[in-house]
């Protein structure tokens, strides 16, 4: 059988702010049919990272999977400076495919694949779902799997005095990197989960 593919999110991070990966792949089935995410991949690079490096390293990680066999989708927000990262990553995407996301305010998925606008509330809806199923598992192993837990527990719902909901860091001097990072990967995951799961007879 072949492995799962691993899928890789990557927010690339501000001249202020770290870059962070972290990916999941399926070991198998949680509530309701839906997948089980283990991390395989967690780390976070110092502030100030060259966005060269940024992709040299996105791309020596997908090596690193596909070596082992696993076909690898990295999910990359393509908000602001991210886009500039996924056209470097499609220049030479070795044996990856690159999704870029574009996270927004609106209530659908827009765009033509590998090009996506993501709901925020889409993207963070579904990692939510899969955490309080007990269908997200940190590896404690991974080198920043501290900072991803130590995250999760400050990234909170803010809602503005207009209604806007955000989601972030619970104060402004937390990183929210490594949790967004996640998301992406969990959003990948399981946007195509479901359409592994369409393509079966008999399910619609």
């Amino acid at each position: 059988m072949s492995p799962f593919p691993v899928f890789l999110g990557l927010d690339v991070g501000k001249k202020r702010d770290h870059a962070a990966w972290v990916g999941v792949t399926a070991r198998g089935l949680g509530a309701g049919d839906l997948p089980a995410w283990e991390t395989v991949a967690g780390e976070q690079a110092p502030t100030g990272t060259p966005y060269a490096a940024v992709s040299q390293h996105t791309r020596a990680l997908a090596a690193a999977f596909a070596a082992e066999g696993a076909p690898v989708l990295v999910a990359v927000d393509a908000t602001g400076v991210g886009a500039a990262v996924v056209e470097e990553l499609r220049r030479d995407p070795g044996p990856a495919e690159v999704l870029g996301v574009t996270a927004h305010a609106g209530a659908r998925v827009s765009g033509v694949w590998p090009d996506l606008g993501v709901p925020k509330g889409a993207l963070v809806g579904e990692f939510n779902q899969a955490a309080r199923g007990e269908r997200f598992v940190v590896d404690p192993m991974l080198p920043a799997a501290g900072v991803l837990r130590v995250q999760l527990k400050a990234y909170v719902e803010k809602r503005a005095a207009s209604g806007r909901v955000r989601f972030e860091a619970a104060r402004e001097r937390d990183h929210d990197d490594m949790v967004s990072a996640a998301q992406l990967a969990v959003y990948a995951g399981a946007y195509w989960w479901e359409i592994c799961r369409q393509r079966v007879p008999g399910r619609g």
